[in-house]
């Protein structure tokens, strides 16, 4: 299992990030299920494939935030960045973003997408934040009938 250690600069915690493992799951899905209205279920969240890039990131054992994603070949999409309700404003999902983005740098990825419900100003903002620029929308994509915004940022 691939772990790795790094310091969020902004708010100095040391946090370890590690690769999604079942041992996971009801944590995970109990963070998500605070920040969403209609939460994924288990079957999406321990759905795999070869593409799948999927880490958890912890703060003194604790989970405080998830990434779910897929990188296939030369581009990456995000499916998922969730942070603990109690974490929030502690600038984690930067630092969850930021990490990412700079791993598909490493690896010589070329785009990330994504889609955000047009409601979720702080995801957008956050998206925004780090040069993901909106190109498309889909009309009444969500089952609140809001819109999906699909962004995507070049590497």
């Amino acid at each position: 299992m691939e772990k790795t250690e790094r310091v969020n600069k902004i708010s100095k915690h040391k946090i370890l990030i590690k690769d999604f493992e079942d041992k996971y799951i009801e944590e995970v899905l109990n963070i998500i299920k605070e920040n969403f209205d209609k939460p994924w279920n288990k079957y999406l969240l321990i759905n795999k494939n070869r593409f799948s890039y999927k880490k958890v990131y912890l703060i003194k054992d604790k989970i405080v935030g998830f990434l779910d994603s897929n990188i296939i070949f030369d581009e990456a999409e995000i499916n998922l960045i969730v942070v603990r309700k109690d974490f929030q404003g502690k600038k984690i999902g930067s630092f969850i973003l930021e990490n990412f983005i700079n791993e598909l740098k490493e690896k010589n990825k070329k785009t990330i997408f994504l889609e955000v419900d047009e409601k979720n100003k702080k995801a957008i903002n956050l998206y925004k934040k780090f040069g993901f620029e909106e190109y498309s929308i889909r009309k009444n994509y969500y089952k609140n009938k809001s819109n999906a915004i699909l962004m995507r940022k070049f590497l």
